[in-house]
């Protein structure tokens, strides 16, 4: 809880946690985890509708996650944030040892829209995709150079190595 009493939390935060205010929970009791929690097969240790936000870098493309989507709705409040920040699919990065899998900009929008209702069964709210970000990595200017005709957000979302996360932000809304 930080100092204005709410509840936000980071998942996956590991030895390099973001702080400010955020309960960095991570299945591993390493240093600056303030909470031991396997969120793959655990439920996240909070009452339903108690948190405000919810951040995750560079955790989710290490399992799957639609057990966890679910907990977080779950935890949530509705309006809250929840940002997850994952290398981009088209990265060297992406598929390195340890990652299972991607999550490109077309699956975060089917998770977070109303075709996918299905997902969300059973539960009284959902995410809702509200912005996607891709982020530059140290190949986009040669790669801006290599497409002069492209704008830079063309470059950064189909160039291979040119973008090197991708940072989704989601809301929490009813599920209907």
């Amino acid at each position: 809880m930080n100092d204005s009493g709410e509840v936000r939390i980071e998942l996956g935060g590991g030895l390099t946690p973001r702080g400010e205010g955020f309960i960095n929970l991570d299945k591993r009791a390493l240093p600056g985890v303030d909470q031991v929690c396997d969120f793959e097969c655990e439920d996240l240790p909070f009452a339903d509708d108690s948190v405000s936000e919810v951040y995750s870098a560079h955790c989710f493309e290490h399992f799957e996650y639609g057990r966890v989507l679910r907990e977080i709705a779950r935890v949530c409040q509705v309006g809250a944030l929840v940002t997850i920040r994952v290398p981009c699919w088209l990265s060297e990065n992406a598929m390195t040892p340890g990652h299972i899998h991607t999550l490109g900009p077309e699956e975060a929008e089917r998770l977070g829209g109303r075709e996918n209702a299905h997902y969300w069964h059973g539960s009284g709210k959902r995410l809702e995709l509200t912005e996607t970000r891709h982020i530059a990595g140290r190949h986009f200017a040669e790669a801006q150079g290599l497409f002069p005709q492209l704008s830079a957000e063309q470059v950064l979302r189909f160039v291979p190595n040119a973008c090197a996360e991708i940072e989704y932000a989601f809301r929490v809304v009813e599920h209907v």
